[in-house]
Order: structure tokens, then sequence, then C-alpha cells
């Protein structure tokens, strides 16, 4: 994964060298293009976008997770949005197509689909088992939330499941917050800090989960509202 440096270096010089930008950015290897088209303000990205072909958005697309391409597809008009759409493979258009159902600017908006829902009595190897199945379709360590009779317990966190195999899994279980799924930025903040460094577990009406809102989607929103991008060099403007 591409270190914080290397996407500060690579954000301003697509920033200052608007004449440059697009081969700069087609000369990024193609796993980290996701991650740096994200780091961008809006109207960049629009750009950017804008000069790529509809199967060199889709490869970028495919290295992302669903949350983070539905984001970048939301740039997108339309017309051209629904065209990239066929074109992602079944796992992450199903997941975008989901997504894409709610408003941005509410907690299912931001949320991520990166997780498995556990029965707290089910066998910490089946639970091994049900992680791998995860990783393999995914590429991803999924967070671990624990259930009984339909209500969230909280969150097993990942290293229980290795070291204590032969053990009650109860005594390890955290509490999470939650959010109501259709609840307003303003709100996923303020919970936010009431419990920093926490995951917020988004919440249907029936009390059913629907996604997690990761702590570093949280903070990029909070950039977003202050008017400020910590990848930004000081003194770095841009063109609007």
């Amino acid at each position: 994964m591409i270190q914080e440096k290397e996407i500060q270096k690579l954000v301003y010089k697509l920033i200052s060298y608007p004449q440059e930008r697009i081969n700069l950015f087609r000369a990024i290897e193609l796993n980290n293009k996701g991650d740096i088209l994200i780091s961008l303000p809006k109207k960049i990205q629009h750009k950017i976008l804008n000069e790529l072909t509809d199967d060199e958005i889709t490869l970028i697309l495919h290295h992302l997770d669903p949350d983070k391409s539905t984001d970048v597809l939301q740039i997108l008009n339309n017309k051209r949005m629904d065209q990239i759409i066929k074109k992602l493979n079944a796992n992450i258009k199903s997941k975008v197509e989901f997504l894409l159902k709610f408003n941005p600017k509410t907690a299912a908006g931001i949320m991520n689909l990166d997780y498995v829902l556990i029965n707290k009595k089910l066998p910490i190897k089946e639970i091994s088992k049900t992680i791998q199945i995860h990783e393999e379709r995914t590429g991803k360590f999924p967070t671990i939330l624990i259930e009984e009779g339909g209500i969230l317990l909280g969150e097993l966190p990942g290293h229980s499941v290795t070291l204590h195999k032969n053990k009650d899994i109860s005594r390890y279980i955290k509490k999470l917050p939650t959010i109501n799924y259709n609840s307003d930025e303003k709100d996923v903040i303020s919970i936010f800090k009431k419990n920093p460094h926490h995951k917020i577990v988004v919440m249907d009406y029936d009390k059913s989960v629907m996604g997690i809102i990761y702590s570093d989607e949280i903070l990029r929103l909070m950039e977003k509202q202050s008017g400020k991008n910590l990848y930004f060099f000081a003194g770095v403007h841009y063109e609007t």
C-alpha cells in the first residue's frame, strides 16, 4: 500500500502542474491510482476523470473499496456512471449499486461494507472460515461484528480469533457506537468526537447492521468540512 508521504508528493505534483496532470496520473501504478484520486480536490478529480477512458476508470475502481468507488462514480454524470457500472465485476457492482441508493451526505452514504456479522455461538473455527472466505473474495480482513438474537453485541478484535481459539469469545467483544443510516454527516462527526479511534456501525430502523464507517473516512469528512486537506503542502493553491 502506498505510503502517506508518497501520496503527498504525488498530490502536490498533480495540483501544481495542470499541463502535465493527466500524464503524471497515468504514470502512477494502477493499484495506487484510486488512493491518489480520492485524495485530490473534487474539481481536480473531475478534470482527471474527464480525461480518462471508461476502461481506465473501471480498472481504477477494481482496486478501490466499494464505498470509495461509489464516491468516484458520483462525480460522473449519470450516463457515464451507468456505463462504467456495467463494466464492474459482479462483486463490486452489487455493492456499488447498493451504496448508490443512499444520499451521499448521510451515514449510509459514507459507510463501508467490509465486515462480517457473526452469531455469538458460532465456534472460533467457523468464524475463521467466514473471515477467510471474506478475505479471498475481497482481499481485505473484515471487521468482525458479533450478534445474538438479532442484536448487535459489538466487535471481536481480529487477534482474538487466533489467540483464543478454545475460549469463550464473550469477554473479548468490544462495544461500538452506532448510528441510524439516514443520520447526516454532522451526526457522524459528533458521534466520532465522543468515541475517537472507534468505528461506527450504521444501523437500519429495525436495528440490523447495514455497514461500517471507519475513522479514516470520518477524518476525511472533517477535513472536507473544515476546508483543509492534510495531504496538501503548506502554501500550495490549486485552480478553481
